[in-house]
Order: structure tokens, then C-alpha cells, then sequence
């Protein structure tokens, strides 16, 4: 591995996202705030735009072909133009202004919506629906029935899995409800599924196991204390990196075996580029295994907390404080 190109940015930004083709990186300012567009070959900023508001603090925006999809602390989302950054819609305004895990689905946006509730000393929210927006034009086309309870995590995998009052919940958008096991963690992130599974994870390195068809305990898995999902394979083979190892598991099977040993600390998600996973780590490292040697290589970009690795077309990004990097392998 080495660093093709670094530069700085304005520093704590609010959110940085990508695709394979952009970077963008929104910086929060008063009563408005900034998308800065880069260039992933050079990193050199290719488009600057400022609006009104200010961007939701719980759902980071969503990106395809044609646009980027901006949530904003009103509720509402903004949808500009990929490529010119100009405004192409913002989705009408209503009580439902609590909102997470926007995703882009066919030609429909869906996220979580949350109604609030006030009390003098607080707002909380226990109650939520999903709703489901037509992509191009912002318009509602659904909204589900109401969702009590505490919701610690969700997945869109065609139906939606979420884990609500510490139960496995399947929620599909026909308003079908159905409530499987009790969850023995507090889950670290979004439910996987795979054809037969749905797991959950938590920071203790236990790995929960339902049954997918209806939602019944399955088992478990059991590693070392970890904040990473693992990633899974089209092929549903997967690789759990912890704070002192690398696994290889099957979901499927309820197996899992010890590959790599680990000496730093993950803290994102692994992604698969160039035959090899890459992730990051607690001081500043990107770690580079390859599953069929099992080697662990290092490269450090900083000494402090790094983000995600970004996958762009011929190279990896990575973003600290008030730098970015460029990497390939």
C-alpha cells in the first residue's frame, strides 16, 4: 500500500460520503451549510455550494446515479443534481421530523421516521413508520403503520429487520408485522441477512443468529470485543475483524475459525477491493488482509481515529480530522 495523493480539508466536517466517481464532504455552518465537491483522481475541489439549513444529525445522506439525497434537521430532504450540485427538489415538511437509515431502493427512497414527544424536560421518540418516497420527484407513496417501541437498529434487505424492545422485527411496507427471539445484545449496527440468516452484533464479540424464515433463534457466535460488521460475500462467506483477530464465518453454517491475529484495534467496516479487505484503526492505520495467505499488512496516515475506507473506481479514501488520503494497493 501507499498514499497517491493527501490533502487538507475544512476541519470536523459533518458528514463525508462518496461513490465510486465522487467525494463529498457537507460542513455544517450556522443556519446553513456546505457541500464540497472532490475530485477522486487528484483531490482537488471540483465544486463548492452553500444552502439554507442545516443537515439531520442521525441519517447520513444517500447517493446514486443521478443524485445525492440530503437529509435536513427540518425532516426534510433535499435532492440536488449529482453532477451541477443545483437543487432538484425538497420534500414537503411535516411532524415526522425525527429520521434514519435512508436508503435508495429501486427508484424509491425509504427511511425511518420518528414522531416526537415532549415532555419539559426532554424529547424522546417511541414511536415510528417508514416511509417510502418516490425517487425522482420526492412524493410520498407510502407510509407504514406505526412502530412502538425502542428501535436499536434497522436493514433494508427487501423487507425491513429491525431489532425493536430487544425483539427480532420483521416489518414489511404491506403494514406486516412479524415479531421472532428475543435479542441477547444490544446491537452494535444494522441487522445482516443472508438467504437463511439474520444476525445481529454487539461491542461484547457476540454474534446472534435468527432463523430467516421465521425469525427464531438460531445459535450464536462467539469473538473477541468488536465495534466492525462483518463482511459478507455474494458467495455468503464472511470476515469478522475484532480488536485482536480476524475470523472467517459462516452465518449460514453457525461456524466460525480464527485466521489472523490483529494487533490493531478496528474501528469500521471492512470493505473488499483488489482481492484484499481494508479497514481502519484507532490510531491512524489502515489494515490490508488477504484472506488466502492470510497476511495483515499496516500503512498509517495519522496517529489519531481514522474513518471508513471509501472505495472509489482504482483506489481507497480515508479521512481524518482535516485530512484526506488517496491509497491504492
Amino acid at each position: 500500500m501507499k498514499v497517491l495523493a493527501k490533502r487538507n480539508i475544512p476541519s470536523s466536517p459533518t458528514c463525508l460520503f462518496a461513490d465510486e466517481g465522487s467525494i463529498y464532504i457537507l460542513k455544517d455552518e450556522k443556519d446553513k451549510f456546505m457541500l464540497i465537491l472532490i475530485s477522486p483522481e487528484d483531490l482537488s475541489t471540483s465544486d463548492i455550494s452553500s444552502f439554507e439549513g442545516s443537515v439531520h444529525p442521525y441519517s447520513d445522506p444517500a447517493v446514486d446515479e443521478n443524485m445525492v439525497y440530503i437529509p435536513l434537521q427540518t425532516g426534510q430532504i433535499l435532492a440536488l443534481d449529482k453532477y451541477s450540485l443545483e437543487p432538484v427538489y425538497l420534500t414537503e415538511r411535516d411532524l415526522s421530523f425525527v429520521m434514519s437509515h435512508l436508503s435508495v431502493a429501486g427508484n424509491s427512497l425509504v427511511y425511518l421516521c420518528g414522531i416526537p414527544l415532549a415532555d419539559i424536560r426532554r424529547q424522546t421518540t417511541d414511536a415510528y413508520f417508514i416511509r417510502t418516497l418516490e425517487k425522482a420527484t420526492g412524493e410520498t407513496i407510502s407510509k407504514s403503520k406505526m412502530i412502538r417501541g425502542s428501535i436499536s437498529s434497522m436493514e433494508a434487505n427487501g423487507d425491513f429487520y429491525l431489532v425493536c424492545d430487544r425483539m427480532m422485527t420483521r416489518f414489511r411496507l404491506d403494514n406486516t408485522v412479524e415479531i421472532g427471539g428475543r435479542a441477547g445484545l444490544t446491537p452494535q449496527g444494522s441487522p445482516i441477512v443472508t438467504s437463511t440468516k439474520v444476525a445481529i452484533y454487539g461491542q461484547n464479540g457476540v454474534l446472534q443468529l435468527f432463523n430467516k424464515a421465521d425469525l427464531s433463534k438460531a445459535g450464536h457466535l462467539q469473538s473477541d470485543k468488536t465495534i466492525s460488521r462483518p463482511y459478507i460475500d455474494e458467495q455468503e462467506n464472511g470476515y469478522w475483524f475484532t480488536t485482536t483477530s480476524i475470523y472467517a464465518i459462516d452465518i449460514n453454517r453457525c461456524s466460525s475459525v480464527r485466521m489472523s491475529e490483529l494487533k490493531k484495534q478496528t474501528m469500521s467496516d471492512p470493505v473488499f477491493w483488489n482481492d484484499r479487505l481494508y479497514a481502519s484503526s484507532y490510531d491512524g492505520h489502515v489494515i490490508e488482509f488477504n484472506p488466502y495467505n492470510q497476511q495483515v499488512d499496516f500503512l498509517q496516515l495519522t496517529h489519531g481515529p481514522l474513518s471508513r475506507p471509501y472505495l472509489m473506481e482504482n483506489s481507497l479514501v480515508f479521512w481524518c480530522d482535516d485530512t484526506i488520503s488517496k491509497v491504492i494497493s
